[in-house]
């Protein structure tokens, strides 16, 4: 039985990691505090590029832009009405989430996608997936769109270490004034 333990630690491992979540570590809330300050800079140009695509969505959406209706209209409504504003903080944390989700679907490597929102609402409502057999993905798809994406990503990152660079060698030669 020694063989079974072994094959039941390594599906432990497999499915619950190598963390217990039942008790508390300490170790474990620093790395994770530090996993989201790494993300902090992914973060900020997502935040950026949302706005972006906000206001300037005429080449990204065929038809009604629904995101851009939907912020004009909350904005306008919380002018007129600001006692509605924590429920429309509300329901923008949500938003951003639905629209992360859709973002990261969108996303060229078919491994780094997920399940849809339809996909979780159904496990919600009736416990259960509608898809019943996993999605297949075959060999080499998206890859040529996936290093498009990771270069554009690359490049953006070092045009924007450059800016700061040259940001911060100015405001070291206006501090020498």
């Amino acid at each position: 039985t020694s063989k079974r333990k072994k094959t039941h630690k390594v599906a432990k491992y497999c499915t619950e990691g190598p963390h217990d979540e039942d008790t508390f570590e300490l170790q474990l809330l620093w790395s994770q505090i530090d996993e989201i300050w790494g993300k902090k800079r992914t973060l900020s140009y997502m935040i950026s590029d949302m706005f972006y695509s906000l206001i300037f969505w005429r080449d990204q959406v065929q038809g009604l832009p629904l995101h851009s209706a939907v912020v004009f209209y909350l904005s306008v409504n919380v002018v007129e009405r600001p006692h509605l504003l924590p429920s429309y903080i509300l329901f923008l944390s949500g938003w951003l989430m639905l629209a992360s989700l859709m973002q990261r679907n969108n996303h060229p490597n078919p491994w780094r996608r997920g399940h849809s929102f339809v996909h979780y609402w159904n496990i919600f409502v009736h416990g259960e997936s509608l898809e019943s057999t996993p999605k297949e993905i075959k060999q080499m798809e998206g890859y040529k769109e996936y290093v498009k994406y990771e270069k554009r990503w690359t490049n953006r990152l070092k045009e924007d270490d450059k800016q700061n660079a040259r940001q911060a060698d100015l405001y070291a030669r206006l501090q020498e004034v």
